[in-house]
């Protein structure tokens, strides 16, 4: 039960425990420094225990509970077992069947540690290796096994990524048409206004320039007439269609 107030990032006693959302406890500081390091190398976080990620990063919540049982432990003086407590490895432990030689040996077909009498022995035939080539084989599936693991979650981050990248261009292409729409919209807005105005000064014009040409076409039948009285007469009448200028003079 000790083992449960270690760290599984220092494999430490628990200092400062706070739990993650996954349930897990752990070192502030440690937490801390994990996630800090996964920042820079990934695009999510993780629990060190059990590799559960996290989009954002969480925020740990101090364990009360936890922290006073690992101080009272303290006190008591039942600190959990840490990493420098020495454990006794496979050489360095005496063989109970013969004559207390070191198990060296591992037998794969039977999992049992055994010394070099005993492979000899009791396992002639069996598939045997030294007991550090299995240690070693055994940390070799481990790591293999995290690296599967790490590779699983880089394509899943990788994927997200992607995801949410397709998704932010899509929205910013959908936006950008809109505003490209709403432009085009108001240009041809703007053109229709301004082409109605010229349309109109045109027709105002064109109206002015026939009302002279007929004021003066008229005013020319006028010239033979020698009495001025007569011309006078017959002269404003002409001159009621003509533009307001021409009127006043």
């Amino acid at each position: 039960r000790g083992t449960k107030l270690n760290c599984s990032v220092c494999l430490e006693e628990l200092k400062e425990p706070v739990t993650i959302p996954c349930g897990h406890s752990h070192c502030s500081s440690c937490i801390h420094n994990h996630w800090d390091k996964e920042e820079k190398e990934r695009l999510l976080y993780s629990c060190p225990q059990c590799r559960q990620d996290f989009i954002p990063r969480p925020v740990p919540v101090k364990n009360i509970t936890l922290a006073g049982l690992v101080e009272e432990l303290r006190r008591s003086g039942l600190t959990a077992p840490g990493s420098d407590c020495c454990y006794a490895a496979s050489g360095d432990v005496s063989c109970d069947v013969c004559t207390g030689r070191k198990l060296k040996m591992f037998c794969p077909t039977d999992g049992q540690l055994l010394c070099v009498v005993c492979c000899m022995e009791q396992h002639q035939g069996h598939h045997t290796v030294s007991s550090a080539s299995e240690r070693s084989i055994q940390h070799k599936k481990t790591d293999l096994k995290r690296l599967r693991q790490e590779a699983q979650d880089i394509s899943r981050s990788a994927q997200r990524a992607l995801h949410c990248s397709r998704n932010s261009f899509r929205d910013m292409a959908l936006l950008l048409e809109k505003r490209r729409s709403e432009v085009e919209q108001w240009i041809h807005s703007q053109e229709e206004t301004q082409l109605r105005r010229v349309q109109e000064l045109q027709d105002q014009l064109q109206h002015d320039v026939s009302e002279l040409k007929r004021s003066l076409s008229e005013l020319d039948t006028l010239g033979p007439i020698k009495d001025h009285n007569q011309f006078i007469l017959r002269c404003p009448p002409l001159l009621s269609g003509a533009p307001s200028w021409l009127r006043c003079w």
